[in-house]
């Protein structure tokens, strides 16, 4: 079992996720519980089972975590390219975000890489 604190990945995950609440709080009323709510839960997500990762006991259960935190990345890339192309986010935002993001899916990469291959 691991501290998630202790995981940069995990911090970088924290503070995407605080600068998505930050960057969506303007979205239109209508879009408040649609798109917003997808970027928003995807980066809690995201942070959430990096976490979630840290709990478990054998590396094939860590990194099979960790590869659906993967997977929610790239959903949320998607939802990110759709904000800006309705141009609820600014170029400059989403350019911002998906740096963010894109680090954080490398960082995760790297750790699952890296997992020991006996039990955690």
């Amino acid at each position: 079992m691991r501290d998630f604190h202790t995981l940069d990945v995990w911090r970088k995950s924290h503070q995407f996720t605080l600068d998505m609440f930050q960057a969506t709080e303007g979205f239109l009323k209508v879009e408040t519980f649609q798109l917003a709510a997808i970027l928003r839960r995807g980066c809690m997500n995201i942070t959430m089972r990096i976490a979630e990762a840290c709990g478990y006991d054998t590396r094939q259960q860590f990194v099979d975590c960790l590869a659906r935190v993967r997977v929610t990345a790239t959903e949320t890339e998607y939802a990110l390219l759709l904000s800006r192309d309705l141009k609820l986010l600014s170029v400059d935002d989403h350019d911002r975000l998906l740096a963010q993001l894109v680090q954080v899916r490398r960082m995760v990469s790297g750790l699952m890489s890296k997992a020991p291959q006996d039990e955690l």
